[in-house]
């Protein structure tokens, strides 16, 4: 900032100025985009250049953007113009900012929400941390686990939004039965001593996180469970599930790494 910066206030130049306004525009193409008819853009910068802020409303305005107004108390020292508010330090209790409100035209079709429902099931219960209180929610053949003292919370959310992922993922349905979710490996919640495991070398976490599914021999038997928990120097790292004389990787494909 240039009141707290003197490097911030050398380095500005006309070129600066041009960089910037191109990265915003790039910013606000991409948010346009995304945003669907009906919606809401809120853009605020921490300059006062007009390429970076009115100049940029001003553009989306010509694509059929519509200004909204702020109704700013008079007493915050806020100033209005054509394209949107600008906040000075010596007018504001602040540091200095733009912003501007718009929104797209039209009007977004509503969309069915979801359902989630509520899942007590003992078995990936057992799962998760034993010392912890956890709600179980189903969405989508995923089970997810919300900390119980968040559930009137989380329930309220449902009731409003449509909400991506209640929780942490724990078990996915697969087949006809519950089985451990890739992200439980990998948090906290992970209930260890509820899995058998399987110690992996570097080479051989390395093939698994590749998502190869070459292991030791012999390590897949009647005997043995079919989920085992694979770890590398006492740290989980996925899953690998039986499927006859051999394992299928749990690690997700887009999660693999191509080094080798």
């Amino acid at each position: 900032m240039f009141r707290k910066d003197p490097f911030a206030r050398q380095q500005w130049n006309e070129r600066l100025v041009s960089s910037c306004t191109r990265t915003q525009t790039d910013i606000l193409e991409h948010a346009w985009s995304a945003l669907r008819p009906g919606g809401w853009l809120i853009y605020s910068t921490c300059t006062w250049e007009q390429a970076e802020n009115e100049e940029q409303i001003e553009r989306l305005i010509e694509k059929g953007a519509e200004f909204v107004p702020l109704n700013c108390d008079e007493a915050w020292g806020v100033l209005e113009n054509a394209h949107g508010h600008r906040c000075y330090q010596h007018r504001v209790k602040g540091e200095g900012l733009f912003i501007a409100l718009i929104r797209k035209p039209g009007m977004a079709k509503d969309r069915d929400p979801v359902p989630v429902q509520p899942n007590s099931n003992d078995e990936v219960s057992g799962w998760l941390d034993p010392t912890g209180r956890f709600t179980l929610l189903e969405k989508e053949s995923e089970l997810f686990a919300s900390p119980g003292s968040w559930e009137h919370v989380v329930s309220r959310m449902h009731e409003v939004l449509n909400v991506t992922a209640p929780g942490v993922p724990i078990a996915e349905f697969k087949g006809a039965n519950w089985r451990p979710h890739p992200a439980l490996a990998l948090n906290e919640l992970l209930n260890k001593d509820a899995f058998a495991t399987m110690e992996l070398d570097r080479e051989q976490a390395l093939r698994f996180l590749r998502g190869e599914t070459s292991f030791p021999e012999g390590s897949n038997r009647s005997h043995t469970p079919r989920v085992q928990l694979v770890r590398y120097e006492g740290h989980a790292l996925g899953w690998l599930f039986a499927a006859g004389e051999r394992w299928n990787n749990g690690w997700p494909k887009e999660w693999r790494i191509r080094m080798r």
